[in-house]
């Protein structure tokens, strides 16, 4: 018969096992929508123990790509808030403006390279409109 793999409470428990810590992006750091702070805390103090953690992904986008998406959803700004570097308040503050950067980015590129069967708006963005889209999406991403 076939043991069972150990079960741990907490990732922690590993460190003192392992030099390096090898973590996936999707669905550990983020869903593709929203970070998951407890991860990144983990992450931290696997760094703080004295592992080397490495982020890796499958994703079929570019590491660019994926890079700004995780800043997007505010991955580094909450990470930075973990490691004591800012407020939550300040992290909060910093995340919401990469989220709009992002939508801004994203609609700019739409707006030049949109598929096939999507209707034109030629209407220039302003702030307020920029605003708007990261609402939006913040809401989107809050109630999935």
């Amino acid at each position: 018969m076939t043991a069972l793999p150990e079960t741990i409470d907490s990732l922690d428990a590993l460190f003192p096992r392992y030099d390096a810590l090898l973590c996936d992006v999707w669905g550990v750091v983020h869903n593709g929508e929203t970070h998951f702070p407890a991860a990144a805390a983990a992450l931290k103090r696997a760094r703080e123990a004295g592992l080397a953690v490495v982020l890796i992904t499958n994703s079929p986008r570019r590491g660019g790509d994926v890079i700004a998406q995780m800043r997007a959803i505010g991955v580094p700004q909450v990470a930075a808030h973990v490691r004591g570097e800012t407020s939550r308040a300040e992290a909060l503050a910093a995340a919401q403006a990469a989220t709009r950067q992002y939508a801004k980015r994203q609609y700019t590129w739409f707006r030049h390279q949109p598929p096939a069967g999507w209707s034109r708006h030629e209407e220039s963005l302003s702030v307020d409109s920029i605003n708007q889209i990261a609402i939006l999406l913040r809401d989107r991403l809050l109630t999935g």
